[in-house]
């Protein structure tokens, strides 16, 4: 179903939820964690800094994203790595080093990786946005904001 990089369709409909706050802010897991993937992307309007945790709750595994953090950050992960619920992750980066964006926390989650590795869309086309919806759910079903309603 993801056909974004054959399509001449914009990818402009956001999968997760951004909360724009300074560079450095510290960030923390909000559930106990397994490292999926901390990479770094220095691609221009990538993720820069971004970690993906695996998460089991009766069960069930998902996954959340924490994108747009500093390259230091994610350097201190490998995969298999434990967080515990409330562990600092790492903190925002700034515009140099996080894809060119100004400094923000990208939070999604992910009921399933798909194919993925060491990346996954923050964005989608409108037209796939059925398939998206399946995959991601609104994370304002955790945070209760009425900003996201």
């Amino acid at each position: 179903m993801y056909n974004a990089k054959n399509s001449s369709e914009k990818r402009n409909i956001h999968l997760g939820v951004d909360f724009w706050l300074p560079e450095n802010t510290a960030i923390h897991a909000i559930f106990n964690s397994e490292v999926v993937c901390a990479i770094y992307q220095d691609s221009h309007k990538g993720y820069g800094g971004f970690i993906i945790l695996k998460h089991t709750f009766y069960e069930t595994e998902f996954y959340t994203l924490y994108g747009h953090l500093s390259k230091k950050s994610i350097l201190k992960f490998s995969v298999h790595d434990k967080i515990k619920k409330g562990e600092q992750i790492g903190v925002l980066g700034n515009i140099e080093e996080n894809g060119d964006w100004v400094p923000h926390l990208h939070f999604q989650i992910m009921l399933s990786l798909l194919d993925f590795k060491d990346d996954f869309p923050g964005v989608a086309l409108e037209s796939e946005i059925p398939f998206w919806k399946l995959i991601c759910p609104n994370p304002n079903y955790l945070f209760k904001l009425e900003a996201f309603q």
